[in-house]
């Protein structure tokens, strides 16, 4: 089981908040102090700057601290967790994740060594677990992390294949998210966990029965699907119906056009049970004809394809196994273009070693559409 833990500074300032009044400081409390003034508020990518500021912080903090409810909201978390009679049968990992600061992945780097040194758990964080542009200083900033961080909730979960194994974990980390991994994890049916700050209680937060209202998706997919791949565009290349039918689901500025948070979250679970591709009207039309095929790409193709690609005589050919079932594709810009599908063998094999029927990628981008299944 995957715990998403988001991670504040609390490891840190409950070891330090306390210098602050206290009386002949020693000189690495002195030191501890400075160096936490000037790592305050500081972005992740200013690191490099500090370093040593940054070292000598965390060496200290590493000195000083315990393993118990007291540490940090997220140390008295997942104590909580693992107490917990759901959890008590399962293997457990920890994502820890960081806003883009520098003292969330001070904190996340000493909570790592933490857990692993006083559980079984297993904990992972690595820059991929510190979102880019999520902090409190710059609105403009903190929309454009929020994207980042439901990109990596995703990631995550089986970059967007399975949630069943998830729970999310917001006790601790910057309160901002709270709203958005609630709703993230609402709609994706993930269970959300958080302890209140002057109680021990693990409360759960219940499962609304949320249902989401496709319509709108399915008369403007083709909208949401070029703004997902452009993440932003000017109002002029967008329909006025949909921007004003779907504005709830939208950033707009001035003359650019983005998905919002709560439109991410909602075009990502549509993504999932329709699947999106580029191909041309023959192709889809013969696709049709498929039922296997179709099979195939609505419940595999988007999660397995890297798995399941071999490279055949310069075609990257899906195989599904010992079955005549094969699909021949490319990947242009995230996007996924279907050029040929067999569920006959033998016309595969006949396909596949006639030269002359290998696909010319600048030709066939200039016939294709988009189609969804």
């Amino acid at each position: 089981m995957k715990i998403v833990t988001t991670v504040g500074t609390s490891l840190v300032t409950n070891i330090i908040n306390p210098l602050r009044n206290k009386c002949n400081l020693i000189q690495s409390e002195k030191e501890a102090l400075e160096n936490f003034s000037k790592l305050f508020k500081k972005d992740y990518r200013e690191k490099e700057s500090f370093s040593k500021e940054f070292n000598a912080l965390k060496d200290f903090i590493k000195e000083n601290i315990t393993f118990d409810e007291k540490t940090s909201a997220e140390i008295k978390s997942l104590i909580a967790i693992q107490k917990n009679e759901k959890f008590k049968n399962f293997s457990i990992d920890i994502e820890l994740i960081a806003t883009d600061s520098i003292l969330s992945p001070l904190c996340s780097e000493i909570l790592k060594e933490l857990i692993e040194k006083n559980s079984n758990y297993r904990v992972n964080f690595d820059e991929k677990n510190i979102i880019k542009d999520l902090q409190v200083a710059d609105y403009k900033r903190y929309k454009k992390g929020l994207i980042n961080l439901l990109n990596r909730l995703n990631q995550i979960g089986s970059n967007g294949e399975y949630f069943g194994d998830m729970v999310l974990n917001v006790t601790g980390g910057f309160k901002g998210v709270i709203p958005y991994m609630t709703i993230f994890g609402q709609v994706n049916k993930i269970p959300i966990f958080y302890i209140f700050e002057f109680t021990d209680a693990l409360i759960e937060i219940p499962q609304i029965p949320i249902s989401i209202d496709e319509k709108l998706f399915d008369k403007y997919w083709k909208e949401f699907c070029i703004i997902d791949a452009n993440l932003l565009l000017n109002k002029s290349e967008l329909n006025y119906q949909y921007l004003k039918k779907c504005k709830n689901l939208l950033e707009i500025e001035e003359d650019i056009v983005a998905l919002n948070p709560l439109g991410k979250i909602l075009w990502d679970k549509y993504k999932r049970e329709n699947f999106i591709f580029y191909t041309t009207d023959d192709i889809y039309n013969e696709i049709k004809k498929q039922p296997h095929i179709i099979d195939i790409l609505k419940n595999k193709f988007q999660w397995n394809y890297q798995n399941k690609t071999e490279l055949k005589n310069g075609h990257y050919v899906y195989d599904n196994g010992d079955n005549p079932y094969r699909i021949f594709y490319f990947v242009n810009d995230n996007n996924f273009y279907i050029y040929k599908t067999f569920e006959d063998h033998d016309k595969y094999i006949k396909y596949l070693n006639e030269e002359k029927k290998r696909i010319i990628k600048d030709e066939f981008l200039k016939q294709v559409e988009l189609f969804k299944i």
